[in-house]
């Protein structure tokens, strides 16, 4: 990885190739100016952040991935008082516990410092702040609140970290929190400052914007001339795209790609929209209801609860032989939090 001197004016994090997956360094060029020349329907949104890029506290985006997610949290960087100074992002789905403390907190074993003193002055954007398992979340609110950081070689040693975080989740965390998955005191202290991203679906102006530019983009990428008939334009923007913008620029290359015509009439376009979306499940539901049924005995054990918590709580107390300090321990609560889940989820019958 760069030092901050190798880095030089560029206040993307580089991080090596074996990273990537994990944390990235996405140069921050996105602007308040430049997404809501974009994003018309996002105004409110975007006045909302340009508001809270005074601040210093974390920021929480409800959003599922997409460009405008990326956008917006780079526009807040930009938008803010730590422009010149770092960037980076982190993506927490599928990770483990130990994965998700090596990315954040730095691995011992290698040298690495981790996200959070990799972006000290600058700003930390967290994907899918719902994957943080317990224990990490307890050590993010104490980062928070403390604004330090504790040494892996020596715990009574602290150092103080001064950044801004923005997570952004696609996932209920206040019903998170009701079923015990995610802590109070970071809910709160991430709620007080949230944007919500719409859905591109209810966002038409931003759908006629988008197809609009991508029609453009693609007929000059790729030397054509193609142009919407009247009713396959309005076919286009009636549809819900539920991929967001993503969904909508690789619909539109495809369109491009195989255009029988100049013309894009709206029989072509919807034989394209059954094609993409919905042959392609009618396929594997056929596929699965043609499968030769699986045999119990190689199947992995499934729980039979349908609360994720529970089924995690009850595998740590047996794994310790139904000793609650060290379930305690191992989940990051207090022996007193777990007496109430055991009582709770009648784990004591």
């Amino acid at each position: 990885m760069k030092t901050d001197a190798e880095a030089g004016g560029d206040n993307g994090m580089y991080y090596s190739a074996s990273d990537l997956v994990l944390l990235h360094g996405d140069p921050a060029v996105a602007t308040f100016d430049m997404l809501e020349k974009i994003f018309i329907d996002l105004h409110p949104c975007i006045s909302k952040a340009r508001e809270y890029a005074k601040s210093d506290s974390p920021i929480l985006i409800e959003s599922a991935a997409s460009p405008e997610l990326e956008m917006l949290a780079q526009a807040i960087h930009n938008g803010s008082e730590r422009r010149k100074e770092s960037y980076a992002v982190i993506t927490l789905s599928g990770t483990t516990n130990e994965t998700q403390e090596n990315v954040l907190f730095g691995d011992p074993k290698t040298g690495r410092r981790g996200a959070i003193l990799d972006s000290n002055h600058g700003t930390l954007m967290i994907q899918g702040i719902d994957k943080l398992t317990l224990p990490m979340q307890a050590q993010l609110a104490r980062v928070i609140r403390t604004k330090r950081v504790r040494s892996h070689t020596n715990y009574a040693e602290y150092r103080y970290v001064d950044l801004r975080i923005i997570g952004s989740t696609s996932k209920n965390l206040t019903e998170l929190r009701n079923q015990f998955l995610f802590r109070s005191d970071l809910l709160f202290t991430f709620r007080a400052l949230r944007l919500r991203i719409l859905k591109l679906r209810e966002r038409p102006n931003d759908v006629r914007n988008m197809l609009d530019f991508y029609l453009q983009d693609f007929n000059k990428r790729y030397k054509t001339q193609h142009i919407l008939t009247e009713r396959a334009r309005e076919r286009l923007l009636l549809y819900p795209w539920e991929g967001n913008v993503t969904q909508l620029e690789a619909f539109c290359e495809r369109m491009i790609l195989t255009a029988p015509e100049q013309k894009l009439k709206d029989d072509y376009i919807e034989s394209l929209l059954n094609e993409l979306y919905e042959q392609d499940s009618a396929f594997y539901e056929q596929r699965k209801d043609n499968t030769q049924p699986i045999q119990p005995e190689l199947t992995t054990a499934v729980p039979q609860s349908n609360d994720v918590y529970r089924d995690v709580v009850a595998a740590c107390l047996k794994r310790n032989n139904g000793n609650r300090r060290k379930t305690a321990q191992e989940l990051g609560i207090s022996t007193t939090t777990l007496w109430r889940k055991i009582q709770y989820y009648h784990l004591n019958e």
